[in-house]
């Protein structure tokens, strides 16, 4: 038999003399190459479909896609939980780690946790209008506490888009956040400002972007800095600058953690038409800040909403899903935020409650409707005065001119001032603050002192 060019030089390497290695030792291929090369030649030599048959019948080729390593496949109970556990986690951006947005946040982790079912992720952020950033393009934030007025800021200058109302949503609004302006004690008024330095807070704050509306809307115009407020405060004791404003949920702990003490005020600021559409009218008191505002003693000031933002994303995707997981829970559970050791603050919060401007998520709307019982019942303490509330526009209904050319924020701030006075006067019909229920009330060694927010 006459073999040919490559079946001769195959059996040359199997049967032939010895190749001497390097060190004079004579080697021979190994038996598991030279089986393997046999096949493949013989496969090769034979006419065209049978040898492709002789070939496919190898065990090596039998098999329609090769086996993956045991490891990766004792692994895969594994990752099918580890996606489970992503499918279930939302992200929250909140603030700086002193800020009322982490505490809020924090507090939203702790209430809604549910182990691998349900997981709220809380970061730190760098404030409201770099959070309202963050959940329309960070892949890992769903949602972000932000405050009311950075809509109507964003709609004006357009720097992230001039659909951005389409683009964001609301799901709540939570707390109200104080406007706190702290000078020197040689500055009397806030008008006392215009011409000098005055912290704004850092960049991407919601404190720089209500400083500058305000500071705008009153037509003060000062030199801003930006500085956190730490420095700043320290920076205003020792004169370098006029002022600081700072937005956050008072009693804020920055004033007892630097002890801040006499040589420092706050300002008060001027409940005037050009701040009603965005703010409110409140006030801080001796009991607020014993150090700084005198026993007796008021300082009006203004307060901006904080709230739930999300962006608006169609139904049946997956981040809308995950942002419904979120309502569904944060909802259904709210009546836990108003237990100890939440703060306080959270029984102030009225689910159903509008922001003016903002268009609800949808799956915050759905819920509100179906459990519209529900939310009624659950409403927050300033729901307690609704009695007063109608008496009250009931008599401005009564005048001669029944309340026109009122606004609703000027009818407001008259109500707030309204119910002072009963409380100072003692009025039979004055609201009180409502009372604890048995599972608010405070447990024996329960957690006591300032938060955060």
């Amino acid at each position: 038999m006459v073999l040919g060019p490559s079946r001769h030089w195959l059996a040359q390497r199997l049967f032939g003399p010895k190749r001497p290695s390097p060190c004079g030792r004579h080697r021979a291929w190994p038996m598991s190459r030279a089986v393997t090369a046999l096949v493949l030649a013989l496969g090769a030599s034979l006419p065209a479909g049978l040898g492709a048959a002789f070939v496919s019948t190898t065990p090596a080729a039998a098999q329609e896609e090769p086996r993956r390593p045991a490891a990766v496949r004792r692994a895969e109970p594994a990752f099918t939980e580890k996606q489970r556990i992503n499918a279930n986690t939302v992200g929250v951006v909140a603030g700086r780690i002193d800020s009322s947005y982490l505490a809020a946040a924090q507090d939203m982790s702790a209430v809604l946790d549910d182990g691998n079912e349900f997981r709220v992720l809380a970061t730190i952020g760098k404030g409201a209008l770099q959070n309202v950033e963050d959940v329309l393009h960070l892949q890992n934030t769903d949602i972000g506490i932000t405050q009311s007025n950075v809509l109507s800021y964003l709609k004006k200058t357009g720097e992230l888009g001039p659909d951005i109302a389409d683009r964001v949503r609301y799901i709540a609004k939570l707390f109200n956040e104080e406007v706190h302006i702290v000078a020197g004690s040689a500055v009397a008024d806030v008008r006392d400002l215009d011409g000098k330095k005055v912290n704004f807070g850092e960049k991407g704050s919601g404190t720089r972007l209500t400083a500058e509306l305000i500071f705008e809307a009153l037509g003060i115009k000062v030199v801003p800095v930006n500085l956190v407020q730490s420095d700043a405060l320290v920076a205003v004791q020792k004169g370098e600058i006029a002022a600081t404003v700072m937005v956050s949920a008072k009693p804020s702990p920055i004033f007892d953690i630097l002890r801040l003490k006499g040589e420092l005020k706050l300002l008060p600021i001027p409940y005037e038409e050009a701040l009603e559409a965005d703010y409110l009218p409140t006030r801080f008191t001796h009991e607020d800040y014993p150090t700084i505002v005198p026993q007796g003693e008021m300082i009006e000031t203004v307060a901006v909403p904080a709230v739930l933002a999300v962006y608006n994303w169609k139904k049946g995707t997956d981040r809308h899903r995950r942002a419904g997981m979120f309502v569904e829970r944060f909802f259904g559970k709210f009546e836990e935020f108003r237990k100890v050791p939440r703060h306080p603050k959270w029984r102030e919060v009225n689910l159903a409650a509008d922001v003016p401007g903002w268009q609800r998520f949808d799956a915050a709307s759905e819920w509100l409707a179906a459990n519209a019982a529900r939310t009624t019942a659950a409403a927050g303490p300033d729901q307690g005065i609704d009695a007063q509330r109608r008496a009250f526009q009931e008599f401005l209904a009564s005048q001669r001119d029944g309340g026109a050319g009122v606004s609703a924020a000027q009818q407001e701030a008259l109500f707030r001032q309204f119910l002072d006075w009963m409380n100072k006067t003692g009025a039979a019909n004055a609201p009180s603050p409502p009372a604890p229920s048995p599972a608010q009330a405070p447990a024996a060694g329960a957690p006591s002192g300032p938060r955060l927010w």
